[in-house]
């Protein structure tokens, strides 16, 4: 999350309070827009995306 945090406040001009807080309200709306993948966006929050550098096979956010 912390790599989010950090691009927010390099390409948006947020603080860093700002940048996880945004990153909280978007969690919450894809997670009530599409249930199943709550889990999904739990384990990118806490950095356990498990990408395809991680060997996991999972997906990259066009533009993040």
């Amino acid at each position: 999350m912390q790599e989010l945090i950090q691009q927010l406040t390099a390409k948006a001009g947020l603080n860093e309070g700002q940048a996880h807080k945004a990153i909280e309200v978007i969690a919450g709306f894809v997670k009530q827009k599409f249930p199943m993948a709550g889990g999904v966006m739990d384990n990118l929050l806490k950095g356990e995306g498990g990408g395809a550098e991680q060997g996991g096979g999972g997906f990259k956010i066009p533009g993040l």
